[in-house]
């Protein structure tokens, strides 16, 4: 992180402060245990929780190495408030001295986010562009309130193109996120029933995520998912991008034909191809072509980038147990309905003689959890799985052959799986089931 002034910092967050404000600051920090020791010009950014706040850890951070912190209100075991920064709200402060420092860097910025395959998606733009630039992108799950500002830190004075992601789960979100990186392109992957424990419907998920081309600058590219019934009346407008199979969108992808074990495809009769054998990642990689485009990259320059594999975790992340010929698909990142129905159609197609699907909890769903999970069971009736096992309060809702209501209860009782030989293996559901922690008995 570049060095900036404790003067810079209070103006930047609207915040009080009775110590020395010459003094600077080179490093973020949100987590106490996270502070370098060496580093004696970090702040710390108490943030609130409802189960950790982080309030409680100041005197943690300080003895850690922090110089400063950043906090909304007196913690009770400081009593030396000349290293505090008060604010009214932690969270704001953060992204407001995010986007300040943000804009200390003149670089173009890209702004994704969407309901399914959004990292991917930043991935491979960042790959693309790193062909020609020097690509700065937010690392793993960096995307949040909080995320997104401690990731920006790790900007540097040698970036020529920002790659940013943008998640959300509440109403309001993704307008602050836009707010603080300010976009020159805009992309909606697309739009599911995600969260909508908190967004209501497909409706209030569009009605959020459309904020990513509100936001943005007043004259930013904006590319959508064509497709998509909610953004029809986008197409055709200035500075506006659809993508799609239909044939009225500006990218036309067609001709989607598996290849030795990678799937190609036609964009406006330029011919593609991706990194490996799961269908959706060609059109989590489609904008990446279109960046390009836009940047002047050549189609060669494009493909070299798209062949580099993302290594991502717990996102179709292949295992195998050489012994007993087993594939293990860990694809337990994060689920919901689309993405459960596209793991499970992949567990059909790789090609073993057994299926069988170890699945969570779709998490988030609202009122509809029920229903949600229950289609899913019906859809899973008509893949004909050798063996089905469900983890989770709402798992039981897709009829298994086993139903367990923990991953720990899993793992108390099977000191081994007795899976056949050439067994496919997909582990899939939200992220808080935690179904890798079965990886390492699938594998030994």
């Amino acid at each position: 992180m570049k060095k900036i002034s404790l003067n810079e910092v209070i103006k930047a967050v609207d915040g009080e402060f009775s110590g020395d404000s010459a003094a600077y600051i080179n490093q973020l920090f949100y987590d106490s245990r996270d502070v370098v020791k060496n580093n004696k010009n970090s702040l710390f950014v108490a943030i609130p929780g409802n189960e950790v706040n982080g309030h409680k850890f100041v005197i943690s951070a300080f003895e850690n190495g922090a110089k400063f912190a950043l906090v909304d209100h007196k913690p009770n075991n400081i009593k030396d408030t000349s290293r505090l920064i008060f604010v009214e709200d932690t969270v704001q402060a953060f992204g407001k001295l995010a986007k300040y420092y943000k804009s200390k860097f003149d670089l173009k910025t890209i702004g994704i986010t969407g309901s399914v395959g959004k990292t991917l998606t930043k991935e491979f733009i960042a790959n693309v562009l790193s062909q020609e630039l020097n690509t700065y992108r937010n690392q793993g799950n960096f995307n949040s309130l909080v995320g997104l500002p401690y990731a920006l830190q790790e900007l540097k004075d040698e970036h020529e193109i920002a790659v940013i992601e943008l998640a959300t789960n509440h109403f309001g979100e993704i307008a602050w996120l836009t707010d603080i990186i300010k976009p020159d392109i805009s992309i909606i992957t697309n739009i599911e029933e995600v969260h909508t424990e908190f967004l209501e419907n497909l409706r209030g998920v569009y009605r959020e995520k459309i904020d990513i081309f509100k936001n943005a600058k007043e004259d930013a590219i904006k590319i959508f998912d064509g497709d998509e019934f909610l953004f029809q009346d986008l197409k055709k407008k200035e500075n506006y991008l659809s993508f799609g199979l239909k044939e009225d969108n500006d990218y036309i992808i067609s001709e989607i034909k598996l290849e030795n074990d990678n799937y190609s495809f036609y964009l406006n009769n330029e011919k593609y191809q991706i990194f490996n054998d799961f269908e959706p990642n060609v059109f989590n990689a489609t904008p990446a072509i279109i960046i390009g485009k836009l940047h002047n990259i050549n189609s060669q320059q494009i493909q070299a980038g798209l062949n580099i594999e993302p290594g991502l975790d717990l996102r179709i992340d292949k295992k195998y147990n050489d012994e007993k010929n087993w594939e293990i698909i860990a694809d337990c990142y994060n689920a919901n309905p689309k993405a459960m129905k596209a793991s499970l159609e992949y567990l059909k197609q790789v090609g073993y003689e057994h299926t069988i699907a170890i699945l969570g909890d779709m998490l988030e769903l609202g009122e509809k959890e029920v229903e949600k999970h229950k289609e899913i069971g019906e859809f899973i009736k008509t893949l004909d799985l050798d063996r089905l096992i469900t983890v989770g309060d709402l798992a039981r809702y897709f009829k298994g052959d086993e139903h367990y209501n923990s991953v720990e209860e899993i793992l108390a009782e099977k000191d081994e799986f007795k899976f056949p030989q050439n067994s496919a293996i997909l582990l899939k559901g939200s992220r808080f089931i935690e179904l890798e922690k079965l990886m390492e008995r699938l594998i030994d």
